[in-house]
């Protein structure tokens, strides 16, 4: 019995109680997560044993079965810890969504690696900053007058950082410490971090300026950090530079590619982020 099977036989079981749909979909996503079965999977079901229709096998289509060997599945994210949903679902020849479900079953999750684990003292922290700053947006809007950035460092050879699959409670794939590096260059942004700007923008400036709040080990606040430079290391991941020339050329072929809207969508994305923040409990945005 696969696991789309395994699901049918509960919904059948909660219909035989007397349940709704709904109620059904509620305990199933409690167990398995909440993208086990969509609401109207569940009515469709629903109404089939209604209509005395008690199969909880697929009717009969034409074309390519979209079922996926579970142990091939597993045997390939073995292989290759790193490999994404889309490019599993591509071996696989299976759509995408279908292919998430096994992952599911054996409750297998993205890790990364180099993540501070978070005190008590930093999740409360981290909630009340976030909570400040959607309800000072709200009251007084101020992103589009945000002033923040970072540095960050440009490597001649450049390895790719992925995470990996793996099961809840075990810890990540460690990964090789590159060398120390001694050529490095400098890649500065129009912005900068807004727990240092009092000590960047010196004690005139900060009479015309307002500092906002952001706790530390909290890299997914910062624009310049989850938008901009992800965007670069993209660019950057699997290169390897001969000179600081050939950085150059890159670095102004990135920057000249990237317009206003660019960084605004990087900015405007903070709300969104922040009461993330807070559903988690203050836990780190995995993303």
């Amino acid at each position: 019995m696969n696991f789309e099977e395994h699901i049918r036989h509960i919904l059948f079981y909660y219909f035989k109680k007397g349940k709704k749909a709904t109620e059904a979909r509620e305990k199933l996503c409690r167990v398995y997560g909440r993208n086990v079965v969509k609401k109207r999977q569940c009515q469709n079901w629903f109404a089939r044993f209604c209509n005395g229709d008690f199969s909880v096998k697929d009717a009969h289509r034409s074309g390519r079965p979209s079922k996926i060997d579970d142990n091939e599945m597993k045997a390939l994210m073995q292989a290759n810890k790193h490999s994404t949903i889309r490019k599993l679902a591509t071996v696989l020849k299976s759509v995408r969504w279908k292919c998430s479900w096994p992952f599911e079953i054996a409750r297998l999750h993205k890790k990364a690696r180099c993540l501070v684990e978070l005190k008590e003292i930093h999740l409360t922290n981290r909630m009340s900053v976030c909570d400040q700053l959607i309800k000072r947006e709200e009251n007084d809007p101020f992103l589009k007058h945000i002033i923040t950035g970072d540095k960050k460092w440009i490597v001649y050879n450049n390895v790719s950082r992925k995470r990996s699959w793996s099961r809840r409670g075990e810890a990540p794939e460690k990964q090789t410490k590159r060398r120390s590096i001694k050529r490095r260059v400098w890649c500065f942004t129009t912005t900068m971090r807004d727990h240092i700007q009092v000590w960047s923008l010196g004690k005139n400036c900060c009479n015309m300026v307002g500092i906002l709040p952001h706790p530390p080990y909290s890299p997914e606040f910062a624009p310049s950090d989850f938008h901009l430079f992800r965007s670069l290391q993209n660019s950057l991941n699997g290169k390897t530079f001969a000179s600081e020339n050939l950085i150059k050329q890159h670095l102004d072929k990135f920057f000249a590619e990237k317009d206003g809207k660019f960084y605004e969508r990087g900015i405007m994305k903070l709300p969104g982020r922040w009461q993330k923040v807070i559903e988690q409990n203050g836990q780190y945005i995995i993303d």
